[in-house]
C-alpha cells in the first residue's frame, strides 16, 4: 500500500543513499555517452576517452555497489538492535520523568531517513533485503501520524513560552486537557486506527488551544490599547474616557467569561497592575498639581447679620474644597480593578504616595489664608453696616454740629463707593462674586444717611414736645387758683418746679432752632410745630409774676383750722383714758372675762393716733408748729397703755397660738402629735418663773393639756373604728357623734373634768379595738394572699413535642403557706378571737389542704419530669399503658392550674386530692420499675453503669434511631473513642420498615486516629446487643492490626516509612514495635548482641526524629512518631541497662522485671481461635492478656526507675490479686503512672476523684460496673472519703480481689452476684495526710491489707526533661535539660518561698513544651532544617523567662535573672525586640490619661504572653498595685482587634446566682452570670476575642467549680 503522504523527500535521504543516487545520475549519463559513442568512434583519442569512461563506470558500479553494502550491512545491524526499528509494544510517545516532563515522539527521526533511503535504493533498482523493506514498510505506514505527533509534540513542550504569562491559568484547563489526553492512554505502534485516533484528539485539542490562545492575544492587545490610552488621559478632566476604558476591559473581561475561560484571576491581576501604574501616574501628577485641577467653586462675600460672610458659609466652602481634594485622594480606594480583591491593591496607593499630602494640605491652607486676607480689606466698608446706626445716633449726636459733621462723612463715602468697578476675584479655585456685598454696601450708605435725617428730625420733634408740654403744663396750672389748704399746698410745690425748670427749657429751646437750621440745610425741610412754641413762651412770664401773690394770701387761711382741730382730738383722748382704766379693773377681778374688750380699747387708741399724726403731717407742709401742752396727753396716755397691756398681751399670744392647735382635725393631729407637745413645753418653761395674774392662768391650761396628753396617746391607736368613736363621744358627754374624718382635737378637750373621770373607760375601749385588729388584719392579709397569689409557671415541650405548663419554685409557695399557717396561729391567741373564729376555722382548713397538696404534687411533678422522656420515647414499653392514664390525669391538673394560677384555686378542681394522692402512687411505681429496667440494661451491657441515669435512658431511647445520640455518648462508654464513623442505610424493603437503618464502619480518636473495624456493626436491635458487639469487634480488629502489623514490620527503621504511620492507628504501631522489641532483645541476649540492638534503635531513632521534624506539629503523624520515640528511647535504655549488666539469658532478673510482649495466649488450647494472635504481657512472672481497649493516642509518660519500680509493684500486687496504693505528694505522677500501666495493658482505665460526697451505695454500682466489664478503676485521692464509708467499702473490694486471685467466673458483691471479668483491677492514690493536704486521713487496717502501697518520691526531672526535650527536636538535649533542671532546683532553694511558685514536674513539663513551640516557631521562621547549639539555648532562655518572669516577685526577679545568667552563661541578657504591642502600649498611657511605666509595660506584656499559651491567668498582687491598670492598658493597646471584656464580681453574689442551678422541679437549668457570660462569648465569631474578668479576691467556694473549664491540658 502506497500512502501518498510519503513523497520521497531527498532532503531526508543519508549521505549513502545521496552519493548513490548522484553515482547512478554518473551512471545514466555514462550511458548516454555510450549511446552516441558511435558516432566518433572513428576520430583520434576516441580510445583514450572510451577507455576513461570505462573505467569511470566500473569506478561507479563499484561504489554503488560497496555504498549499497555498507547501507544495506549498517541498516540490518540498526534494525537488529531495534534502533530503526518500530516496535509494535511501543507507545508512541513518553515522558520525561524530571524536569518540565517534556513530550517525546518514539519515532526515532532516523526511522525517516531509513525509510527515504529504502524508496530511494527501491526506485534506484537495487534489491533491497527483504528484513529492511518490512521495517521501512511498517516505519513508513506511521510517518505521517509521526510527523504530526511531532508537531502535536513541538506544540506540547512550548505552548507555555507561546502564552502570555497571565494569559497561563486561563489556559491551563485546555493545556491540562491537552496533557490528559496525550497521557490517558498508551497507544503503540501496532494499530494504526489507534495511532490515528489518537493523533486526530491531540491535533483537534492542539488546534483549540492555539486557536484559544490567538483569541487571548488579541484580546491581550485590545487591554493594552485601553492602558496606554489611559496613560496620557487626565484623572480630572478626563473622568469620562477613564470610565469607558475600564468599561471596556470590563466587558473585555465579561466576554472571556461567557465564552467559558476561567481561572481569569491572574489575566485580571496582570492588568490591575498595569491600570495601578497608569492609575498612580496620573494620581501623582494630580496631587501635584491639585488647586489648578479642581473645578472652580463659585462663592459670593455678602453681608448677613452684621457680619461679612461668604456664602455658602466658609465651613461649607471647605467641605467643599476638602470633599473634592478627599475625593481625589481617596481615588484609589473607590477604583474597581478587574479582578475581586483589586480593591486593596488600588487602597495602597494612597499610603505609597502619601507624603505628597503634606505639601498638598499646606497649599489648602495657604488657599483660606488668602480667602481671609480678601476678607479683610472689605472691612472698613462694611463697618457701619455691623453696627446699629440709629442707636449709635442717638447715643453720640446731640447737638447740631454733630449732625452736620456726619452728613458730610456720609456724602464722602458715597463717593469712595462710586469708585469702585470690581465684579469678581479669583483665588485659585475659588472665585468670589463682589456684586451682592456693593448692594450690601450702597444699602448701608443709604441707610447711613437716612438715620442721620430721622435721628435730626426726631431729636428736634422730641425736644420740641418737651417744650411744649413744659408749656401746657405751665400754662395750665398758673390759670387756676387754689382754694383749699391741699391745693395751696401742691400749688407751691408746682410752682418752685416751674421755676426751677425754666433756665433748661430755655437753653433746649435754643438748640431746637440750631437743629431746625441743620435740618433744613442737608434735608431741604424744616419743622413746622417750632413756630407756635415761640408764641407760647413769650404769654409764660406774665402769668409767673401774678401767681406768687395769690397763693400767700391761702396759707394764712389753713393755719386757722389745723389749730381748731388739734384740740378737738385732745378732749377725745381724755375721755379714751376713763373707759381704758375700768376695762383693766374688769380683767383684773373676773377670773373668766375675755380680752375681747381689751382688744377693742387698743384698737380705738391706735386710730384716735393715727389722726393726731395726719393732722401733724397736713400742718409741717406750710411750716405750722403747735405748742407741748397741747401734745403732752398724747403721750401720757400712751405710756400708761403700754404699761398696763404688757402682761396680758403674753396671755394673747398663748391663746393665739392654742386656738389653731385646737381645731387640728383629729386625723391630722394622731398623726403629728409632737405639735401639742412642744407648745406645752414652750409655755411651761417661759410662765414658770412669773407670778403675775396672765402667767397664773396660762400655767393652769398647761396643767390642764399635760394632764390630758396620756389619753390622747391612746386615743392614737389605729384599731379605733366609728364604733369605738361613738362610744367615747357618750363618755365624753357630746350630744352627738361626728364621723371619723370631722373630729377635731377641740371636740375631745373640750371638757377636762369630764375627760379625766372617763380616762380607765377610754382605756379598755383602746385596748379591745387592738385585739380586734390584730385578728382582722391577719384575715385581711389571707384574703389578699388568696387573691394575688399565683404560681409561677414554666412551659416545657414534652417528648411529642407538645407543650406542657409546669409549676416552678414549689418550696416558695410552700414557705409562704407556712407563713401564713404562723400567722393564723399567731391570731388565735388573741382575746378578741371569738368573734372571728368562723373565718380562721376556715382558713386553717384550706391552708392544710394546700400544703398537703402541693407537696404531693410536688413529688409527682418531679418524677413525671424524669419519666415522661422515657415512656415518651417508647421505653418500657410494658408500662405505657399505667403511664398514659397518669399523664392525661397529670396534664389535667396542669391545664386547670394553667387557667386559673391562683393558688388557692388549687383546692376548687374537682377530685384533686383523689387525683394528687393516685400520682404519687402510681409514679413512684413507674419509678420503681424503670430503676428495674436501668439495672437489667447496665447488667447487660457494664459500661452502662458509669453512665447516668438520664444518659443511659437516652441511649436506650434514641440511639438507634439516631446517630448524633451515640456521637454525644460515646465517649463517656469508650474513653479512647473521640466519635464513630457511622454509615446510613435505607429503609429494608423486606421488613417493610421506614426507619433508616445505620452501621459503624470505624472509631476515630479526638486526635484523628482512626480504626477501620474488620467488619461494620448493625445498629439495630437493642442497644446493649449491638454495643457489646462493637466492643468485641473492636476487640478483635486491634488483634488482628497488631499481628498484621508485627507480621509486616521487622521491627527496624528500613521499612517503617510514612504509609506505614497513615495506615495503623498509634496503639497498633506502638503494641507491635513492643513486640518486635522484646523479640529483638531475647534474640540479643542469646546470640550475645546487645551492642549490635543498642546501635539498631539508635538509627532508628535518628531515623524516626528526621521523619518527625518533616512532619507539620500537632498533626497525627508527628503525634505517632512523638509515642514511638518515646519508646525507643526506653527500648534504648533497657538495652543499655541489660548491656551494663551483661544479661546472657533471659531468665537473668534484669530482663525479667521489664515489661516484655509476647504472642501466645496464656493456657490457650491449640485449636482454639486467635491463640496464637493474643498478645501476652509478662513482668516477672506476672503475665496479662492484652485487653484490646481502642485506647486512641494515649498519652505517654517517661519511662524512669520511678515509673519503672511503681509499674513492678503494681503488676507483682495484681499477680498475687491485691490493688495498688501508690502514694505520695502532688505532682509525683500517681494517677499517670497507673493510666500509662493500664495503656501498655490494653485496658480501660477510669479515674474517679473521690470526695466526701461519695456513699458506700455509689461505690458499689462502680465496682460492679469495674468487675462486669474488665476496667481498671483508679479512686484519686481516696483518703478523702469518711472513714465509716472506707470501711464498708473495704467490704466491697476484698471480695473482688479474692476472686481475682482465685480466678474465679463470678463474685459476690453486696447482696448481688455478678459476672467478673479477670482484666478488672481496683487501684487507690492517696496525698498525705496532714496539715498540708486538708481533709485527708489514714487508711483503715482493713483497706490498706487489700492494696500494695508504692511511695511516690520525687521523679527524675533530669531524665524527663532530657527526653521530652529530644522528642520535641533538640540537638543538645540532654546538656540543656540538665541546665533546666538545675535552675528550677536553684529557683525553689534561693528564691522566697510564695504560694503560687510552683517548681516541680508539672511546671517543668508545662515550660519543656514551650520551648518544643518555639523552637519549632524559630526553625520555621529562619527557614531552616537544623539547630544549632547556640540558637537551641537561646530558644530556652527566652521561653523560661516568658514563662517565668511574670509570676516572680519583685524581689525576685533580680535574683531569677542572675541564675538564669549563671545557668546560662552562653545567652547574654539582651533585652527582647521592640514590637507593635510594646508601641501600643506606650500610646496607650496618653489615651488613658496614664503616665509612662517601663513597668506596667513589662507586666502588660508578660499578661498577653500569658493569654497565648493558657485560658486561664491569675494576676496576684495587694489592693492598689495596678491589676486592673495593667489590664486597662493593654485591651487599650488591642483595641485594633475586636475584644470584648466582660467583668465580674464573684465575691459579690451566691454560688447558684454565680454558677446557675438546675430547677429541681422543672429540670431545666437556669444560667449563672458566669455561665451566662461563657454562652455568650461561646457565640462570638472567631474573630471576636472575649476576657472574663472575675474581679476579686479568690475564693475556693467558687474557683474550685472552674478546675475544667481552666484546664490547659485538654
Amino acid at each position: 500500500m502506497v500512502d501518498s503522504n510519503m513523497e520521497p523527500d531527498t532532503g531526508h535521504l543519508s549521505v549513502i543513499c545521496n552519493e548513490c543516487r548522484w553515482l547512478k545520475v554518473v551512471q545514466h549519463q555514462i550511458q548516454e555517452i555510450e549511446k552516441v559513442s558511435h558516432l566518433i568512434s572513428g576520430r583520434e583519442g576516441f580510445d583514450k576517452i572510451n577507455k576513461a569512461v570505462q573505467e569511470i563506470k566500473e569506478e561507479t558500479e563499484s561504489l554503488l555497489r560497496t555504498n549499497f553494502e555498507i547501507w544495506s550491512g549498517q541498516c540490518s545491524t540498526a534494525v537488529k538492535s531495534g534502533e530503526l526499528r518500530l516496535r509494535d509494544d511501543q507507545a508512541v510517545v513518553k515522558f520525561e520523568k524530571e524536569g518540565r516532563q517534556l513530550m517525546r515522539v518514539t519515532f526515532n527521526p532516523k526511522l525517516v531517513t531509513f525509510c527515504q533511503d529504502v524508496r530511494e535504493f527501491e526506485n534506484l533498482g537495487y534489491n533491497v533485503p527483504l528484513e529492511l523493506r518490512a521495517a521501512a514498510t511498517h516505519a513508513a505506514k506511521y510517518m505521517c501520524y509521526a510527523r504530526r505527533l511531532q508537531q502535536i509534540a513541538t506544540f506540547h513542550n512550548t505552548i507555555g513560552d507561546r502564552m502570555i504569562p497571565c494569559q497561563r491559568p486561563i489556559m491551563l484547563k485546555n493545556a491540562l486537557e491537552l496533557q490528559r489526553l496525550v497521557q490517558s492512554e498508551t497507544v503503540a505502534w501496532q494499530d494504526e486506527s489507534s495511532v490515528q485516533r489518537y493523533v486526530d484528539i491531540l491535533q483537534a485539542a492542539v488546534s483549540k488551544l492555539s486557536s484559544d490562545n490567538t483569541l487571548l492575544v488579541g484580546y491581550h492587545e485590545q487591554a493594552k490599547r485601553s492602558v496606554l490610552k489611559l496613560m496620557a488621559t487626565d484623572l480630572f478632566t478626563q473622568n469620562q474616557i477613564w470610565k469607558d476604558e475600564l468599561r471596556h476591559l470590563r466587558e473585555l473581561v465579561a466576554t472571556l467569561e461567557r465564552q467559558g475561560y476561567t481561572h481569569l484571576d491572574a489575566f485580571k491581576l496582570h492588568w490591575d497592575h498595569q491600570l495601578y501604574k497608569v492609575l498612580e501616574y496620573q494620581y501623582i501628577l494630580g496631587l501635584l498639581d491639585m488647586n489648578n485641577k479642581l473645578p472652580d467653586i463659585h462663592v459670593k462675600l455678602v453681608l448677613r447679620q452684621r457680619e461679612l460672610v461668604f456664602s455658602p458659609p466658609e465651613e461649607e466652602i471647605r467641605e467643599l474644597y476638602f470633599s473634592q481634594l478627599r475625593r481625589f485622594i481617596e481615588r484609589p480606594c473607590n477604583f474597581h480593578g478587574l479582578s475581586e480583591h483589586s480593591q486593596e491593591l488600588f487602597k495602597s496607593m494612597v499610603t505609597v504616595n502619601r507624603h505628597h499630602f503634606g505639601p498638598l494640605y499646606q497649599r489648602a491652607a495657604e488657599l483660606f489664608d488668602k480667602l481671609e486676607d480678601f476678607k479683610t480689606i472689605w472691612f472698613p466698608w462694611i463697618a457701619l453696616g455691623c453696627v446699629d446706626v440709629d442707636q449709635l445716633c442717638g447715643i453720640h449726636l446731640n447737638e447740631a454740629a454733630d449732625w452736620d459733621r456726619n452728613f458730610r462723612s456720609c456724602k464722602h463715602f458715597s463717593q469712595q463707593l462710586a469708585k469702585l468697578q470690581q465684579a469678581e476675584e479669583s483665588i485659585d479655585c475659588i472665585v468670589i462674586n463682589v456684586l451682592p456685598l456693593r448692594s450690601d454696601i450702597e444699602y448701608i450708605s443709604r441707610r447711613y444717611w437716612e438715620s442721620l435725617a430721622n435721628s435730626l428730625r426726631t431729636a428736634i420733634l422730641t425736644d420740641v414736645s418737651l417744650i411744649q408740654e413744659f408749656l401746657q403744663s405751665a400754662l395750665q396750672f398758673l390759670q387756676n387758683v387754689p382754694m383749699d389748704e391741699g391745693s395751696i399746698s401742691q400749688s407751691g410745690m408746682k410752682y418752685e418746679k416751674i421755676m426751677s425748670e425754666l433756665p433748661q427749657i430755655e437753653k433746649t429751646l435754643d438748640e431746637v432752632r440750631a437743629k431746625d437750621a441743620c435740618l433744613a440745610g442737608w434735608c431741604k425741610e424744616r419743622v413746622t410745630a417750632l413756630s407756635g412754641i415761640l408764641l407760647q413762651w413769650e404769654q409764660l412770664q406774665p402769668l409767673l409774676e401774678n401767681h406768687a401773690v395769690i397763693l400767700q394770701r391761702q396759707v394764712d387761711m389753713i393755719k386757722n383750722q389745723a389749730e381748731t382741730q388739734l384740740q378737738n382730738l385732745k378732749n377725745e383722748a381724755e375721755k379714751f383714758l376713763l373707759r381704758w382704766e375700768s376695762t383693766i379693773s374688769e380683767l383684773e377681778t373676773n377670773e373668766h372675762s375675755t380680752l375681747d374688750v381689751f382688744k377693742e380699747r387698743r384698737l380705738h387708741w391706735q386710730q384716735l393716733q393715727e389722726k393726731k399724726t395726719q393732722l401733724l403731717e397736713e400742718c409741717s407742709k406750710f411750716n405750722m408748729e403747735f405748742p407741748s401742752e397741747m401734745l403732752a396727753p398724747f403721750t401720757e396716755i400712751e405710756e400708761q397703755m403700754e404699761q398696763q397691756s404688757k402682761q396680758w398681751q403674753v396671755y394673747d399670744s398663748f391663746l393665739t397660738e392654742l386656738q389653731p392647735i385646737l381645731q387640728e382635725e383629729w386625723a391630722i393631729y394622731r398623726r403629728r402629735p409632737y405639735v401639742l407637745n412642744e407648745f406645752i413645753g414652750k409655755w411651761e418653761g417661759s410662765v414658770h418663773a412669773s407670778i403675775d395674774l396672765p402667767s397664773k392662768r396660762i400655767r393652769q391650761q398647761v396643767e390642764q393639756l399635760q394632764s390630758a396628753l396620756p389619753i390622747l396617746q391612746q386615743l392614737q391607736s389605729d384599731s379605733l373604728s366609728e364604733r369605738h368613736w361613738a362610744r367615747i363621744f357618750q363618755l365624753l358627754n357630746h350630744k352627738e357623734s361626728k364621723p371619723l374624718h370631722s373630729i377635731l382635737l377641740q371636740d375631745i378637750l373640750k371638757d377636762f373634768d369630764v375627760l379625766q373621770s372617763a380616762a380607765q373607760e377610754i382605756i379598755g375601749i383602746v385596748r379591745q379595738a387592738s385585739s380586734e385588729q390584730i385578728v382582722r388584719q391577719a384575715l385581711i392579709e389571707l384574703d389578699q394572699w388568696s387573691v394575688t397569689a399565683q404560681f409561677k409557671l414554666i412551659s416545657r415541650t414534652d417528648a411529642s413535642g407538645q407543650s406542657v405548663s409546669l409549676i416552678k419554685d414549689y418550696q416558695e409557695v410552700l414557705n409562704k403557706i407556712g407563713d401564713n399557717q404562723s400567722l393564723l396561729q399567731s391570731a388565735k391567741n388573741s382575746a378578741a378571737f371569738e368573734s372571728f373564729s368562723d373565718q380562721a376555722e376556715l382558713w386553717e382548713s384550706r391552708l392544710n389542704t394546700l400544703d398537703a397538696l402541693l407537696s404531693s404534687l410536688n413529688h409527682s411533678q418531679r418524677r413525671w419530669v424524669y419519666l415522661e422522656p422515657v415512656f415518651g420515647s417508647g421505653t418500657l414499653q410494658q408500662e405505657q399503658a399505667l403511664f398514659k392514664r397518669i399523664d392525661k390525669d397529670f396534664r389535667f391538673v396542669m391545664r386547670e392550674i394553667e387557667m386559673d394560677p391562683r393558688v388557692t384555686s388549687l383546692t376548687k378542681i374537682n377530685n384533686i386530692t383523689t387525683i394528687v394522692n393516685a400520682l404519687e402512687t402510681q409514679l413512684a411505681r413507674c419509678q420503681q420499675n424503670l430503676m428495674s429496667y436501668i439495672t437489667d440494661k447496665r447488667n447487660s451491657f457494664p459500661r452502662f453503669y458509669f453512665l447516668g441515669d438520664d444518659d443511659l435512658l437516652e441511649l436506650l431511647g434514641q440511639a438507634s434511631k439516631d446517630a448524633e445520640v451515640i456521637q454525644r455518648h460515646i465517649r463517656k462508654l469508650f474513653p479512647g473513642c473521640h466519635s464513630l464513623s457511622i454509615r446510613q442505610v435505607g429503609p429494608n424493603p423486606a421488613t417493610s420498615s421506614d426507619v433508616n437503618q445505620y452501621s459503624i464502619t470505624s472509631v476515630h480518636s479526638a486526635e484523628g486516629d482512626e480504626l477501620q473495624l474488620s467488619q461494620p456493626v448493625e445498629m439495630k436491635g437493642d442497644i446493649e446487643c449491638w454495643l457489646n458487639q462493637l466492643v468485641t469487634v473492636v476487640q478483635d480488629t486491634l488483634r488482628d492490626q497488631i499481628y498484621e502489623c508485627y507480621t509486616t514490620t521487622t521491627g527496624g527503621s528500613d521499612n517503617l516509612d510514612e504509609k506505614i504511620l497513615k495506615k495503623y492507628a498509634s496503639q497498633v504501631l506502638a503494641t507491635a514495635r513492643a513486640l518486635h522489641f522484646s523479640r529483638q532483645a531475647e534474640q540479643a541476649i542469646g546470640g550475645m548482641s546487645l551492642g549490635k540492638l543498642k546501635q539498631q534503635l539508635k538509627d532508628e531513632i535518628t531515623h524516626l526524629a528526621a521523619l518527625k521534624h518533616k512532619s507539620e506539629n500537632g498533626t497525627l503523624i508527628s503525634l505517632k512518631l512523638r509515642a514511638l520515640l518515646l519508646d525507643l528511647v526506653h527500648y534504648s535504655g533497657v538495652t543499655e541497662q541489660l548491656q551494663k549488666h551483661n544479661v546472657v539469658h533471659t531468665s537473668d532478673w534484669h530482663w525479667l522485671c521489664q515489661l516484655r510482649y509476647y504472642l501466645g495466649k496464656m493456657g490457650g488450647t491449640p485449636g482454639e481461635v486467635n491463640a496464637n494472635r493474643q498478645v501476652c504481657v509478662r513482668m516477672v512472672y506476672a503475665e496479662f492478656e492484652y485487653a484490646y481497649e481502642f485506647l486512641g493516642q494515649a498519652s505517654k509518660l517517661v519511662h524512669t526507675r520511678l515509673t519503672h519500680r511503681c509499674y513492678l509493684i503494681l503488676t507483682q500486687a495484681m499477680h498475687m490479686g491485691l490493688g495498688g496504693n501508690p502514694f505520695g505528694p502532688a505532682g509525683t505522677g500517681k494517677t499517670e503512672c497507673v493510666k500509662a500501666l493500664g495503656a501498655m495493658l490494653g485496658r480501660l482505665v477510669l479515674v474517679f476523684n473521690c470526695d466526701e460526697n461519695v456513699d458506700t451505695e455509689s461505690m458499689s454500682l462502680i465496682l460492679t460496673g469495674l468487675a462486669r466489664c474488665g476496667a481498671w478503676g483508679c479512686f484519686d485521692e481516696f483518703n478523702r472519703l469518711q472513714e465509716a464509708t472506707l470501711s464498708s467499702i473495704s467490704m466491697l473490694i476484698q471480695p473482688i480481689q479474692s476472686a481475682l486471685k482465685e480466678r474465679a467466673n463470678s463474685v459476690q458483691i453486696g447482696e448481688r452476684q455478678i459476672q467478673l471479668n479477670q482484666h478488672c483491677g481496683i487501684f487507690v492514690t492517696l496525698n498525705p495526710a496532714g496539715a498540708e493536704y486538708g481533709g485527708r486521713q489514714k487508711l483503715p487496717g482493713n483497706i490498706q491489707a487489700l492494696f500494695r502501697p508504692i511511695v511516690m518520691q520525687q521523679p527524675e526531672p533530669g531524665e524527663i526533661a532530657r527526653v521530652m526535650l529530644f522528642v520535641e527536636g533538640f540537638s543538645e538535649a540532654s546538656a540543656i535539660a540538665a541546665r533546666i533542671v538545675e535552675l528550677f532546683e536553684l529557683s525553689g532553694k534561693m528564691l522566697s518561698a510564695q504560694r503560687h511558685y510552683d517548681w516541680g514536674l508539672r511546671e517543668l513539663k508545662t515550660v519543656l513544651m514551650v520551648c518544643g513551640e518555639g523552637l519549632r516557631d524559630q526553625l520555621a521562621s529562619e527557614g531552616n532544617n537544623q539547630s544549632s547549639a547556640d540558637l537551641e539555648m537561646s530558644v530556652v532562655v527566652r521561653c523560661l523567662r516568658s514563662s517565668t518572669m511574670s509570676k516572680l516577685a519583685p524581689h525576685d526577679v533580680t535574683r531569677f535573672e542572675m541564675l538564669l545568667q549563671n545557668v546560662f552563661p552562653e545567652i547574654g541578657s539582651s533585652p527582647a525586640p521592640e514590637t507593635q504591642l510594646h508601641q501600643s502600649l506606650s500610646a496607650a498611657f496618653a489615651q488613658l490619661g496614664l503616665c509612662r511605666s517601663e513597668r506596667q509595660i513589662e507586666k502588660a506584656l508578660q499578661l498577653h504572653e500569658q493569654l497565648q499559651k493558657r485560658m486561664g491567668v491569675v494576676l496576684v498582687g495587694p489592693p492598689g498595685c495596678g491589676k486592673s491598670t495593667i489590664m486597662a492598658l493593654l485591651k487599650q493597646a488591642l483595641s485594633g482587634t475586636q475584644l470584648k471584656v466582660h467583668t465580674i464580681s464573684p465575691k459579690s453574689m451566691s454560688r447558684i446566682q454565680l454558677l446557675g442551678r438546675l430547677d429541681a422541679d422543672t429540670r431545666q437549668w437556669q444560667d449563672g452570670v458566669l455561665t451566662h457570660t461563657a454562652v455568650a462569648v461561646n457565640q462570638e465569631p472567631s474573630h471576636v476575642h472575649s476576657w472574663i474578668v472575675c474581679d476579686g479576691s479568690i475564693d475556693p467556694e467558687w474557683i474550685e467549680a472552674l478546675n475544667s473549664v481552666l484546664d490547659d491540658n485538654k
